[in-house]
């Protein structure tokens, strides 16, 4: 394999093996924002208590703590569903190019 061929497999094994690392750290990260929010606050588990060392309570029981919830939850599925998309359309053509054939 030439030098210009083993970019794309070099470049696909990099961000895998960081990207990976990458989540490990901010997923536990998060936990621990989390774990904190919930005993010293009783705040529920929600997105919003990942605010909870910035803001404390105030957004428990407001209408922008809603806000930021449904944002969080439209922007996770849609980071899962534009990751599978692509894969997906191809899938769906290569199975009506088989259909007609």
């Amino acid at each position: 394999m030439s030098g210009a061929q083993s970019v794309d497999p070099a470049l696909s094994q990099s961000f895998l093996h960081w990207g990976f690392l990458a989540w490990a750290v901010l997923g536990t990260l998060s936990t621990i924002v989390l774990m904190y929010a919930h005993h010293q606050g009783g705040v529920k588990l929600r997105p919003r208590a990942l605010l909870y060392p910035l803001v404390g309570d105030r957004l428990e029981n407001h209408w922008f703590g809603s806000v930021i919830d449904a944002c969080s939850i439209i922007a996770v599925a849609a980071g899962t569903i534009a990751d599978w998309f692509p894969c997906l359309t191809t899938q769906l053509q290569l199975a009506v190019t088989g259909l007609r054939r």
